[in-house]
């Protein structure tokens, strides 16, 4: 698989929980200065989203899987004798759901986005089902 777009990093970093918010002043919103907030990002968020890596990959998106119940990750090494070109295979299996989410990449980093994409696609209504109903047991 190719890169990430920006749209698609943005999508993924929306699900693990970042908010953009528009910086403003006396005389209302400032235009181009944007903030990514998230309650784990150090001073509370940057003006960028993080960089897609393990290290980014493992602290915001898979604490999303532990709510989705157990699962386990797979980095694999692939290489094709034809061309000898390396590629990483990525597999998120997540015991309430009959798929394992796959991803391939040119990086560890890469191939794990598409599969945590892929994860994000299938199961975005069952995350917020999920979160809604922690939310409301913590309240009681």
């Amino acid at each position: 698989m190719s890169k990430p777009t920006a749209e698609q990093i943005q999508e993924v970093f929306l699900w693990c929980g970042f908010e953009e918010i528009q910086y403003c002043n006396f005389k209302g919103p400032m235009p181009g200065c944007i903030h990514w907030a998230h309650p784990d990002a150090v001073g509370g968020g940057c003006s960028t989203l993080p960089k897609v890596d393990l290290n980014n990959l493992f602290k915001y998106a898979e604490p999303l899987l532990d709510k989705l119940g157990e699962h386990y990750i797979v980095l694999q090494k692939q290489w094709n004798n034809l061309s000898i070109k390396q590629a990483t295979l990525a597999f998120v299996d997540i015991a309430k759901f009959p798929a394992e989410f796959e991803g391939e990449g040119e990086t560890e980093a890469i191939a794990l986005f598409w599969a945590f994409y892929k994860v994000m696609k299938e199961t975005r209504n069952s995350i917020r089902v999920l979160l809604t109903e922690k939310d409301e047991n913590s309240g009681s």
